[in-house]
């Protein structure tokens, strides 16, 4: 098994109801997250987009995380590559533990 590579920049939050994780005007060239641990009530979501989501429902953006039951940690598995202009939220109904490394590529 390979190491996982440590993202230069970090984002550690606890987010109640949403939060801009990283902005698509910040990613000129693209993002690749490194890692990710997430808690949070159930209908938690980490979506990815040129827009935020509008809540779980919405097909039109990626959900590049979901907690289906309350309090559970979840973990990303594999690093995560975002195209030039997405941007990456949290949404909750209540709050949202996020801890993610990321590199913005240039």
């Amino acid at each position: 098994m390979e190491p996982v590579t440590i993202g230069a920049k970090h984002y550690s939050y606890t987010a109640y109801q949403s939060a801009q994780i990283i902005k698509p005007s910040d990613n000129v060239a693209g993002v690749i997250i490194r890692t990710g641990v997430f808690s949070g009530p159930a209908g938690s979501f980490i979506s990815t987009g040129t827009a935020a989501a509008t809540g779980s429902t919405d097909s039109t953006k990626p959900m590049l995380m979901y907690l289906p039951t309350a309090n559970v940690l979840q973990q990303l598995q594999y690093p995560i590559y975002l195209p030039p202009g997405y941007g990456l939220w949290a949404n909750s109904s209540s709050y949202l533990v996020t801890y993610i490394t990321y590199d913005l590529l240039a």
